[in-house]
């Protein structure tokens, strides 16, 4: 049954959400750093709880690759062959840290670090791109998304990607004009992003885009600065990959052996990372890595040839299993019903209020910030779809989602209490 915002039981319930809308707007910068200190220290004792605990196979090889560039300056899974299989943004970023004697524990607490700077990242720009008040309720919003702490909590590159995507938004974006130094070091961030998660290319394609109109020669030039900055620092991997096999190779090796994994005979919108790879595995590991390379490529394209209708359902079926609450993982005792329930709880109802939202938008038009959310979030599904999509992708996205949840929160307050004082 709904309240009438005039009875005597609502007001109790108005007068507390007006005075918390208060609050936001007129302390919302001692509000960010009161719970961003209460974050890092509970993530530090959460850490700390955790011990010295390796979770998941991606954790071991981000360490693994971390600690041969340390001791022996070399990208390597042995420590003896250089390999272009991984990406390696955030294995390099660990790697000094590895060097001066971080143990497990310690780089969980340097990943809590980053997660609580991405609560700080998303604050700043929502207080410039929306105000106070849809700032703070940004903050509050991630942290009733405990995914995100949890994923603060590994040795998964998706903070750190989060973090470094969204500093060069708060470089570039904003109505004042930006200076081409503030685009050079948002494409040497971009750049160290898309050597960390592939994936992220084309959305920086989609922000550069978004920062041109209207045209005009020093738009066009900071553009131009913003991807050659983010076209040098891909290019020297690139040219290392090259020396080191005599083939191009962008960025990372492992995107033919994923791009199977989603399409190939026993794939599945859900399967992603868990499809049994075991055939082609072993017919690979007679292999070398240009040679494997070529054979997963050679398999899934004569997939995606050979049966369209089945590979075009599955597409289909994958873009929108990017917006699904819940994966299938591979190790049964990190998937328990309880986390299940937990993300159900907290992430459809953001995802129902960012439709919502977008399905309104001929009477109040999107702001140019939230278009370009729309866009990014969307762009991200279409594009992981092609191989395979898991929350773990997903989830530096969602930090865009729920900037967008928070801003259309603050706005319907606001109109609420303009009608409610004429």
């Amino acid at each position: 049954m709904t309240i009438a915002s005039g009875s005597p039981s609502a007001r109790p319930i108005h007068r507390g959400l007006d005075a918390l809308f208060r609050l936001l707007e007129e302390r919302h910068r001692p509000v960010a750093l009161s719970l961003m200190l209460l974050v890092l220290t509970a993530g530090i004792g959460y850490v700390i709880w955790l011990g010295d605990v390796i979770r998941f196979p991606d954790e071991r090889e981000y360490l693994t690759l971390a600690q041969h560039l340390a001791s022996r300056h070399l990208f390597s899974y042995d420590g003896v062959t250089p390999t272009t299989l991984h990406s390696p943004g955030w294995p390099l970023f660990l790697a000094p840290w590895v060097g001066l004697g971080l143990n497990v524990t310690g780089l969980h607490l340097l990943t809590m670090v980053l997660f609580v700077a991405t609560l700080g990242a998303t604050w700043r720009f929502m207080v410039r791109a929306a105000g106070p008040s849809t700032g703070a309720l940004a903050l509050l919003l991630l942290l009733a998304y405990p995914v995100l702490f949890f994923a603060g909590s590994t040795l998964y590159a998706q903070t750190f990607g989060a973090l470094l995507f969204l500093l060069g938004l708060l470089l570039i974006a904003g109505p004042e004009p930006r200076s081409a130094w503030s685009y050079l070091v948002a494409g040497l961030l971009y750049g160290w992003l898309v050597l960390a998660i592939p994936m992220f290319l084309p959305s920086i394609v989609v922000v550069a885009a978004w920062r041109l109109p209207p045209l005009s020669r020093p738009k066009i030039a900071r553009v131009t600065v913003l991807l050659a900055a983010v076209g040098l620092v891909v290019g020297l991997w690139i040219a290392r990959n090259y020396a080191h096999t005599g083939r191009f190779i962008f960025v990372a090796g492992y995107a033919e052996q994923v791009l199977l994994a989603g399409n190939s005979p026993l794939a599945s919108a859900s399967g992603g990372g868990n499809t049994d790879m075991r055939a082609f595995d072993s017919v690979a590991s007679r292999m070398s890595e240009p040679e494997r390379r070529q054979y997963y490529r050679h398999e899934a394209w004569r997939w995606l040839t050979g049966h369209p209708r089945q590979a075009i359902r599955l597409y289909f079926s994958k873009v929108l299993y990017w917006f699904s609450p819940t994966n299938r993982l591979a190790q049964a005792d990190q998937q328990t019903a309880g986390r299940d329930l937990i993300m159900i709880l907290t992430y459809c109802p953001l995802l129902l209020l960012f439709v919502v939202r977008l399905l309104q938008f001929r009477r109040y038009p999107l702001q140019s910030w939230e278009a370009l959310f729309y866009l990014l979030y969307l762009q991200a599904a279409l594009c992981y779809a092609v191989f395979f999509p898991r929350i773990r992708y997903r989830l530096p996205y969602d930090y865009l989602l729920i900037s967008v949840v928070a801003g259309y929160i603050c706005a319907g307050w606001k109109f609420h209490r303009q009608r409610a004082a004429a």
